[in-house]
């Protein structure tokens, strides 16, 4: 496309995207060199241009929305190009965007990209991010492939905002087998470790599959173990994808629906800000917020408060879908509570205290088989948990006033407790852990 007088013509353009593509048409930044093509199209009057990249990693998919365009009374009219050659007007700056998540492929991996071998990666994707929606409750952002002929041939990594976040080797014509060591003992193959679980494993040729599969372990495919260590990878980081833009836009879907659930938020960035923060942190504890206008309803009754506070009030409300999360299938769930000196020992809550609890909690779970979940008396909850945090950042801290009428709570054992000092007195109606646990059991639940 000829560049001559760009600078002294203004034009509106139509600009189409395909599948997950988000068109990386502006901006360049200065310095940068490059070429994006694009596809233009009319129908009747009516001009638009389909981005189509800057390589053919993504041929499949724009193939595919060509198509349906097509379809829908569009006339392909051929191909533009756009180039920039590094230099910008005086006075102007770039705005650096950084993709949300990333995805890099060695060299030896893009026959998972490959539209010619069915682009088997890009055919998941979608499914992949709607399955994500489902677990956290709000629609990740699109991964972006990408080649990265820096990495090994077999090597990928994960980036999220621009960070290395988690990486990993596959091997196409191999499967993982994952297992004990006595039973990959019994295998030939490559010994490595499962990225996502990080459980025993060796990549071993099909034709050993037979034998693997008799000597218990589990198999897995390369785009398998791909997919999972991705979904995993997006899903433990989704409290720092979760924009403040993200917050209001799914604030702004509830509007016409219950504009009076989103009122105290319309307008308000202060109280947006504080929301995402309640969101966040109710991310990280693993609760999905997918029901919005309960957890607006609550954080709307006290828009301005705290943010501890609001998470607490939000987690009451949403009790039973937390507890459900942990029950058996026959219902029941099994538990660890504190014992009366660690009740007493939590008042302190100093460095020693997090490194004795996070040593007793692991020494209980050891003992008792496993339990689902750690109960702490409500005012204990939030710095329970936190202590726990960068030892066990996916063990569940739920309050006892968490516990839904008619849920069969088994109480597997307790978090023991050394050195502790007295308990001190308790205020009237504050019964303690024993207590709590004591009268349930009076009453039968």
């Amino acid at each position: 496309m000829a560049t001559e007088g760009v600078r002294d013509r203004q034009e509106t353009i139509t600009l189409l995207t395909s599948g997950e593509l988000v068109a990386d048409f502006i901006p360049w930044n200065a310095g940068e060199h490059g070429q994006q093509a694009y596809l233009k199209l009319t129908q009747e009057d009516r001009a638009a241009y389909l981005y189509a990249g800057v390589g053919s990693i993504l041929e499949l998919e724009i193939q595919k929305s060509l198509m349906r365009l097509l379809n829908d009374g569009w006339t392909l009219q051929g191909e533009v190009f756009v180039e920039f050659d590094g230099t910008r007007e005086p006075g102007t700056k770039g705005v650096a965007l950084v993709d949300p998540v990333v995805l890099e492929l060695g060299g030896g991996l893009l026959p998972l990209v490959d539209p010619y071998q069915g682009a088997p990666l890009l055919e998941k994707l979608p499914g992949l991010r709607h399955e994500l929606a489902e677990d956290v409750g709000f629609l990740a952002p699109a991964v972006k492939v990408r080649d990265n002929l820096t990495l090994s041939a077999n090597g990928y990594r994960v980036r999220l905002r621009g960070a290395p976040t988690a990486q990993g080797e596959l091997f196409l014509d191999r499967l993982l087998a994952v297992g004990s060591l006595e039973q990959l003992g019994a295998l030939q193959g490559w010994t490595t470790i499962e990225p996502t679980y990080r459980m025993p494993a060796k990549w071993i040729p099909p034709e050993a599959r037979e034998t693997a599969e008799q000597g218990g372990c589990m198999l897995l495919g390369s785009l398998a173990v791909l997919l999972t260590h991705l979904r995993e990878t997006v899903r433990e980081a989704a409290p720092r994808l979760l924009g403040l833009q993200d917050v209001a836009d799914m604030v702004a879907r509830l509007a016409p629906t219950h504009p009076v659930v989103v009122e105290p938020f319309n307008g308000r960035a202060e109280r947006l800000r504080r929301l995402r923060r309640v969101l966040q942190t109710l991310l990280s504890e693993g609760v999905p917020i997918g029901d919005l206008v309960t957890i607006l309803e609550v954080v709307g009754d006290n828009p301005d408060g705290e943010v501890d506070a609001g998470v607490e009030e939000v987690r009451l409300a949403l009790a039973p879908q937390i507890v459900t999360r942990y029950t058996d299938d026959e219902g029941t769930l099994r538990a660890l509570v504190l014992s009366d000196e660690a009740e007493s020992a939590a008042a302190k809550m100093d460095e020693e205290f997090c490194d004795q609890l996070t040593r007793r909690v692991r020494e209980a779970l050891e003992e008792h088989q496993q339990p689902a979940v750690l109960f702490a008396p409500p005012p204990l909850r939030r710095a329970i948990r936190r202590a726990l945090e960068p030892a066990l950042p996916h063990f569940p801290v739920l309050s006892t006033g968490e516990i839904p009428s008619g849920v069969k709570v088994q109480v597997a054992g307790p978090v023991k407790w050394t050195g502790a000092a007295k308990a001190p007195p308790k205020s009237d109606g504050a019964p303690d852990s024993g207590g709590f646990w004591k009268t349930r059991k009076k009453k039968g639940e």
